[in-house]
């Protein structure tokens, strides 16, 4: 699968037929990055080899912790100021 684009009325079966199409991918051993908002794919990922990293917005506890600031951050830190506003 490449990239998809799936819409339509609620419950008519677009979440459904995307878990198909990942559980095949995942038989298949294929790298994806799924957003996913609602966990609604994550326990497709059980049991597998996969290592699945979460960021999660809305509670950052459990997230990996991504933050697109950190590395503005360590240079401010450092008083790189140039580099901290280029990055």
């Amino acid at each position: 699968m490449k990239n998809e684009l799936v819409i339509g009325k609620m419950n008519s079966g677009k979440t459904e037929r995307i878990q198909e199409k990942v559980k095949k991918m995942i038989e298949s051993n294929q790298s994806m990055i799924i957003l996913d908002s609602k966990d609604e794919y994550s326990d497709l990922f059980v049991g597998t080899d996969y290592d699945v990293k979460k960021i999660n917005i809305r509670e950052p506890r459990e997230s990996l912790g991504y933050n697109p600031f950190r590395y503005a951050q360590e240079e401010f830190n450092k008083n790189n100021i140039d580099k901290s506003i280029n990055i």
